[in-house]
């Protein structure tokens, strides 16, 4: 599938953390619009699906897996609309779900990584119970929950990589500087909970809050 991201050469210089994180805010700022369309346009479904009354803990975990699909189809489409950014100036909607259409099903299995990864540490958690080393435990685990599809998530979306190869691909590019980049995505995942508070605070007031089991 062609795009506007294809066959463009890098001119981006070599950025530092903080270079980095002012352009996300830049970036998110500019479009902010058109990012909470890009939300929108997932989660009012989504929404909207949860709305229906749950009845049981097996709707509950429908429902919450109906949740992880609609964060990362966002994800997906906010990473070709950040590329949009760069190469056209703009950022079409239509366009960045389209794309991300093209590489759903490997979008989907980064999430299915994602939620194994947590919910292996979660039970370690459950298994072991609130202690210092349960806690680094889990917390290892769920930071490389985030950043495997973090770091992979681009190749598939940019370069229209498959997932089993977008994570070989993703420690090609990153070589030798692995260790930094891990420390950066554990920085981005703060960013990230900020900016998804911002994009997701406007829809929390419609979600269900009790659970019948």
């Amino acid at each position: 599938m062609g795009s506007a991201l294809d066959d463009v050469e890098s001119t981006l210089p070599e950025r530092g953390l903080g270079d980095i994180l002012n352009e996300t805010f830049v970036i998110y700022g500019r479009h902010f619009r058109k990012f909470l369309g890009l939300a929108a346009v997932v989660q009012v479904p989504a929404i909207a699906a949860l709305l229906t009354p749950i009845e049981n803990l097996a709707i509950y975990i429908i429902l919450n897996l109906i949740i992880l699909f609609a964060l990362v189809s966002i994800f997906g489409a906010t990473i070709y609309a950040v590329g949009q950014h760069y190469v056209t100036d703009s950022v079409t909607i239509v366009d960045c779900y389209r794309r991300l259409a093209w590489r759903l099903i490997s979008m989907a299995i980064l999430a299915a990584i994602v939620a194994a990864i947590t919910a292996i540490g979660l039970l370690l958690m459950g298994v072991m119970g609130i202690t210092p080393i349960s806690l680094i435990v889990a917390f290892t685990l769920m930071l490389g929950a985030y950043i495997v599809p973090a770091m992979a998530g681009p190749v598939v979306i940019v370069e229209g990589a498959r997932a089993t190869a977008s994570l070989s691909r993703t420690f090609e590019l990153a070589g030798e500087h692995i260790l930094r980049l891990v420390g950066h995505m554990a920085i981005y995942l703060l960013v990230a909970v900020g900016l998804g508070i911002v994009l997701f605070l406007p829809f929390a007031f419609f979600l269900p809050s009790d659970v019948d089991t």
